[in-house]
């Protein structure tokens, strides 16, 4: 009667000494026994929660070092960058060819690379202070056009790449409040993502929509306004383990053999802070899709 439920706890301390935390024991007992096994499960609680906190320190620790790290990785980018673009100005007041029809193409050209390089270099000042508000500078935006662009910039690598870029713009979409440039660097960013995830070719399609309802991130209604424009990529690559899913949107973390991980939660970043959420769903060696929803902007 007594030492059995004492050679209990006894059996189970040893799991624990030996890093097994997920050990708890029934409660049956109202005596000193019953104390001593509330007292153990309350102990292997504690030593649960002190070593989820060792585990985020540790976590805390690496993510500044890395942080530190690619800081100053993108201190040295943004030194080129500047250099890049004032001799794109040398080379357009210089070269610029005198056809009529070579020049505006030309002119085209360059006004592409100066618009990716100031997109770069906004993107580097935003790393450089993830951990603090984004500057926005919200004016209604019309998503068709901006899509277009990026789909344009994208079509001569999907080309080379072999993917098939399928887009669904038939729907009149209602204006959306937005930082037009940030919005478009998280575009970019997935369109990255899932050219990385087809090496080998593939389709990515792109659809747009005015939805009402729910959040897709948690299947619950959206706390603001209760249409939303929905932007859905969806690709035929690679797709993420189910392991990795909850990690995707954290910082510094990858699984590919180049970046550092931050394009996924740079992207999350600037869509919340525009008042929308983002959304992931993957089945491996089938493709990815992601849904970004902002909300409409409503006339007052």
């Amino acid at each position: 009667k007594y030492t059995r439920p004492i050679d209990q706890v006894v059996q189970a301390a040893r799991r624990v000494a030996q890093g097994d935390l997920r050990e708890t024991l029934p409660v049956e007992r109202h005596d000193e026994i019953g104390e001593l096994t509330t007292s153990f499960n309350d102990m292997v609680q504690k030593l649960r929660a002190n070593k989820e906190l060792e585990h985020r320190l540790h976590q805390a620790e690496r993510l500044s070092s890395i942080g530190q790290l690619a800081s100053g990785i993108a201190h040295e980018i943004r030194n080129p960058l500047n250099f890049i673009n004032l001799s794109i100005d040398h080379l357009q007041s210089r070269f610029s060819p005198t056809d009529p029809r070579l020049r505006e193409e030309f002119t085209y050209l360059v006004s592409w690379v100066k618009t990716e390089i100031h997109r770069l270099n906004t993107m580097i000042t935003n790393f450089l202070t993830y951990g603090k508000p984004l500057k926005l500078e919200p004016r209604p935006c019309d998503l068709t056009p901006l899509l277009h662009d990026v789909v344009s910039m994208a079509s001569g690598k999907a080309e080379e790449q072999g993917i098939k870029i399928e887009r669904d713009s038939s729907v009149d979409l209602p204006r959306v409040l937005v930082d037009g440039e940030q919005i478009k660097t998280c575009f970019v960013n997935v369109l990255v993502n899932a050219f990385q995830a087809m090496p080998s070719g593939g389709r990515l399609s792109i659809t747009t929509a005015l939805v009402n309802g729910t959040d897709p991130a948690t299947s619950t209604p959206p706390a603001g306004s209760e249409r939303w424009v929905e932007v859905r990529f969806q690709d035929t690559g690679y797709g993420i383990a189910s392991e990795d899913l909850a990690k995707v949107f954290e910082p510094y973390f990858t699984t590919k053999e180049v970046g550092i991980g931050l394009g996924l939660a740079l992207t999350k970043k600037i869509v919340e802070e525009h008042g929308g959420v983002i959304a992931l769903a993957s089945v491996r060696d089938q493709g990815t899709t992601v849904r970004i929803r902002l909300p409409v902007e409503e006339q007052g």
